[in-house]
């Protein structure tokens, strides 16, 4: 698998982020970086998966669409590390992941 980091805005300021992500942090990583990253890839049997980090991928959600969409089209496996504060409830949290 890789990982590829999608942002470092975080809303849960931990101290022991490893990524000293922040809150406020709007910097969105280079989509197209990522995703031409994502399709290189593509023809790699090894690598089965995309492990998407952050901070908080979810408060860059149109981005994180966005790569999940490009590592679907790859035939990748996707993880997303998140502190899965968006999910309020589960009604509500479904509603988001079910792209």
């Amino acid at each position: 698998s890789i990982g590829v980091m999608l942002n470092r805005e975080c809303n849960a300021n931990c101290e022991i982020c490893c990524f000293e992500c922040v809150n406020g942090d709007k910097k969105i990583i280079d989509i197209n970086a990522i995703k031409t990253f994502i399709k290189t890839a593509k023809n790699v049997n090894e690598i089965k998966s995309i492990g998407i980090s952050g901070g908080e991928p979810f408060l860059a959600y149109n981005e994180l669409i966005e790569v999940i969409k490009c590592a679907h089209e790859c035939n990748k496996n996707i993880s997303i590390i998140t502190n899965g504060s968006w999910g309020q409830s589960y009604k509500s949290a479904k509603e988001i992941i079910n792209v």
